[in-house]
């Protein structure tokens, strides 16, 4: 349960069928591109703080997006396949990792 007005999300990165798997964040923002039927590695490093924090997304190691969290609140990380419709849709994730310090 989110406390009234705050977002659910941090940050949420959508995939499209567009240009061969375009990657999006949640406002339309494209992250990267040719990601069907291929591994790529995603690191989401999020520095919360008791204000704004920041949060940093990187694809095969190079860092694509740099924005502020949406505030204070108590979060988690999840990952799948939401809604996609009609017809078949997969996500396959290895070697996920969560680091906390």
């Amino acid at each position: 349960m989110h406390p009234s007005g705050t977002p659910a999300t941090d940050i949420m990165l959508n995939i499209y069928k567009t240009n061969g798997g375009t990657v999006r964040r949640y406002d339309g923002t494209v992250l990267k591109t040719g990601a069907y039927d291929t591994w790529f590695n995603v690191k989401i490093a999020h520095e919360a703080r008791s204000g704004t924090g920041t949060v940093r997304v990187y694809f095969d190691d190079s860092l694509v997006l740099t924005v502020d969290d949406r505030g204070p609140a108590t979060r988690y990380f999840k990952n799948g396949v939401y809604n996609h419709g009609s017809g078949r849709a997969e996500a396959c994730f290895r070697n996920i990792q969560y680091w906390t310090r």
